[in-house]
């Protein structure tokens, strides 16, 4: 029994870790280790780069929003590069040809990746600004994000995501956005992020490589990125937002995807995870991302190594009473869904946090069995 403890408190030790001691590093790594960022008011040319597949219901509203960013208009850019769209996407984004929005209409749906690698090139901007279909940017958020580029250490910048929700503004998923935004900014004032967020962001057009297909554009251009020296960075005034309103299939089909893609990606650029060639970049990978990805393994770990031990301590029966209690509000969140059609946050967390987690466990399944995941259908 001695064994199984052990391995019990390890698993979980690092469930700690990973969601409360990495977040507790980074806090105590600002006092030995804080790099500025030189941001200035700098207007270089910009190409705004829209993806976008079948978005005839929200791709009017993203060129207005777009057109009435504050930029100035010369040094702008705006392109569609749509990824095989058979809907009325290209019919409606014709209509603003006049305002000089750029089509690039590939026929074919090989996904997000393989348009930008055929967009890129033609884009003139110095720097080239990623943004889906959906996300809404505030009009200020293009100069606070090419402010960073004042700062020639700086390749890559994150915007700041935000969730609203008809039903409710702050879900599970929004709680986990801020937590997940909080981490980006600790880790950009150290040093660089580990991941951008893909529905805004932007990069040197100079730091830009070839993606390959089956990996995410805004994890690995983070990783070219640092590969070369300059750093990604998180800027929280360059607002955008989308709404939030995926099933529960959606989101774990979402976050399998992800997983997979990532692993995909870390499989090809092992370099990236040296201390010896990307310092502390390194470390913070590890522990932001590759750990998480590895917590439903460590909570598998210590639901049933927890059920093994029940009976030697009171402490245990306790801690797995704990877990079953969680489990079975998140459950609860199914029932009541069905039964009101309202979401019960007490629920609801429970059951984002365990969606979540199955999504990372078949993210594991997909990458082994290297299945093609190349392809995404947002369902809005």
């Amino acid at each position: 029994m001695i064994m199984i403890e052990i391995f019990f408190y390890i698993s979980l030790f690092m469930l700690f870790f990973i969601y409360f001691g990495y977040l507790f590093i980074l806090r105590i790594s600002l006092f030995f280790k804080k790099n500025s960022i030189n941001k200035r008011n700098i207007y270089p040319s910009v190409s705004l780069i829209i993806n976008a597949h079948n978005e005839e219901d929200i791709i009017e509203d993203k060129l207005l929003n777009s057109l009435s960013l504050d930029y100035p208009k010369e040094k702008l850019e705006i392109i569609i590069s749509s990824d095989g769209s058979t809907d009325r996407t290209i019919e409606i984004a014709k209509k603003y040809e006049s305002d000089d929005i750029k089509i690039f209409d590939h026929k074919e749906h090989k996904g997000k990746v393989f348009a930008l690698n055929k967009t890129v090139p033609k884009a003139r901007g110095e720097i080239i600004i990623f943004t889906d279909a959906n996300a809404i940017v505030e009009k200020n958020a293009l100069k606070n994000i090419v402010r960073n580029f004042g700062d020639e250490n700086v390749g890559c910048v994150c915007a700041n995501l935000r969730y609203t929700k008809k039903d409710r503004k702050d879900g599970g998923e929004n709680y986990y956005k801020k937590y997940e935004n909080y981490l980006k900014k600790l880790e950009s004032e150290i040093g660089s992020i580990t991941a951008a967020e893909g529905s805004f962001f932007g990069i040197r057009k100079e730091v830009f490589r070839p993606i390959p297909e089956d990996c995410g554009e805004d994890a690995i251009l983070v990783y070219y990125t640092v590969m070369q020296k300059k750093r990604a960075v998180f800027e929280e005034n360059a607002v955008s937002t989308e709404e939030f309103f995926m099933s529960s299939t959606d989101q774990i089909k979402r976050r399998a995807r992800i997983v997979s893609r990532n692993l995909t990606m870390l499989s090809r650029t092992k370099e990236i995870l040296n201390p010896f060639a990307c310092g502390f970049f390194s470390l913070k990978l590890i522990s932001h991302k590759i750990m998480r990805w590895l917590s439903p393994f460590f909570l598998i770990m210590v639901f049933l190594l927890n059920a093994i031990l029940i009976k030697e301590n009171p402490v245990f029966a306790v801690l797995f009473s704990a877990q079953l209690i969680f489990y079975c509000f998140a459950s609860l969140h199914v029932l009541f869904f069905f039964a009101i059609k309202k979401k019960i946050l007490f629920f609801y967390i429970p059951y984002f946090f365990t969606v979540s987690n199955i999504g990372m466990f078949l993210g594991f399944y997909y990458f082994i069995s290297r299945k093609s995941l190349v392809k995404w259908n947002v369902v809005r």
